[in-house]
């Protein structure tokens, strides 16, 4: 998913002085540099106009959905077959989706519009919030079968425009046929939400030009908390699951360094990948997108990040490991990737 950028002034000294005064420790890592995955391209688009997938989900056994730019929506199996979604499209563009049981997927995006899918029986329901026509929303995250979130900010912000962010968080107790505001913040950006199922616990991205700080709510969020914690960088991916890596980039750029938060909570940084759009995880491979068609890969094997290049030299934005071996790859102008570790599993186990 492409982020939403503030135009950020120059610095006042104050806020030299603040960011000063934040102790965080930046590794600055140089990757080794190798292709000995097999990345292939699925698909791409040569017509030179970008319709990017934004997000991509498991949504049944050996199913995956990809959404993206002007509501694209297709389906693609295990062994990389595609087939197109033909549904009550709005031509709004598609951010992201979730699961919210066996049957039902929620799909969310811009103009306030959220579409909800029923397998049983198999019927599309659309819904344009009221009051939320200007506004993106930018991610979603499930708690159980019957409540999620969605967080976001401000249209405008997506098309370079200077707007006030106008951050919120919604809520829905019955499926995603209602939703109602449980958080605001106009000065920031939500860009992303994580539930911790074990603590019960949600968490939220809340950006702003002085930063990343993180949102907590216990109780399902009638109340939320700021966090002590404070990064100086935008972060855009917050996944404890993956390994407990979070990830980013330098304030308002694309095209500068980008950043990984490890458990430690040590922010490593890598010059020549621009921003980290996603880490993902299965336990054995960790792998992480990023701009210009670059990947960033460790393992079990090797804790070393590796450094990618796929033939696709596009932005690379989400990630969905589909085995132990196997990862998808989305992006813009219309990208897939399917990376494949077999090959490096196969010569680890013969060291």
């Amino acid at each position: 998913m492409i982020p939403f950028l503030f135009r950020i002034n120059k610095p006042t000294p104050a806020l030299i002085k603040r960011s000063l005064c934040i102790c965080v420790c930046f590794t600055l890592l140089s990757p080794i540099f190798s292709c000995a995955q097999n990345i292939s391209v699925i698909e791409s688009s040569t017509s030179g106009t970008d319709s990017s997938y934004y997000d991509i989900i498991q949504a049944g056994p050996s199913e995956y959905w990809v959404g993206g730019k002007y509501g694209i929506l297709k389906k693609i199996t295990a062994d990389g077959r595609l087939e197109v979604i033909h549904y009550p499209s709005l031509g709004a563009h598609i951010l992201k989706m979730a699961k919210l049981d066996e049957n039902t997927i929620l799909l969310c995006g811009d103009k306030g519009v959220i579409y909800r899918y029923s397998r049983l029986p198999d019927k599309w329901y659309v819904t344009q919030l009221s009051g939320y026509a200007g506004q993106c929303f930018y991610n979603m995250v499930t708690v159980n079968d019957s409540t999620a979130f969605i967080c976001g900010g401000k249209s405008k912000i997506s098309r370079g425009e200077r707007a006030v962010p106008g951050g919120f968080i919604l809520k829905t107790s019955d499926k995603g046929k209602t939703w109602k505001e449980v958080y605001k913040d106009f000065t920031s950006m939500i860009w992303d939400m994580y539930f911790d199922a074990k603590e019960k616990t949600l968490y939220a991205l809340s950006y702003s030009p002085l930063g990343t700080r993180v949102l907590c709510s216990v109780n399902e969020g009638q109340y939320w908390q700021k966090l002590k914690e404070h990064y100086s960088v935008l972060l855009h991916s917050f996944n404890k699951l993956s390994g407990g890596y979070s990830s980013g980039g330098k304030n308002g750029s694309l095209g500068k360094y980008g950043v990984i938060i490890d458990a430690s909570k040590k922010i490593l940084k890598f010059r020549e990948t621009g921003m980290i759009w996603d880490v993902a995880s299965n336990g054995i491979h960790t792998l992480a997108s990023a701009c210009r068609g670059l990947l960033l890969s460790k393992s079990e094997f090797s804790q070393k990040w590796t450094l990618l290049h796929t033939p696709s030299n596009v932005n690379l934005y989400e990630l969905a490991f589909i085995n132990s071996t196997t990862a998808y790859v989305i992006g813009s102008n219309k990208t897939i990737l399917r990376v494949d570790f077999s090959g490096e599993q196969s010569n680890s186990n013969n060291h």
